[in-house]
């Protein structure tokens, strides 16, 4: 899903459980 990838990008390293690092 794109939300998913939109939500990741838009909220701060951590936030999403630490996805991106970055």
């Amino acid at each position: 899903m794109f939300l998913t990838e939109v939500r990741v990008v838009l909220a701060p390293p951590g936030a999403d459980g630490g996805s991106k690092p970055a």
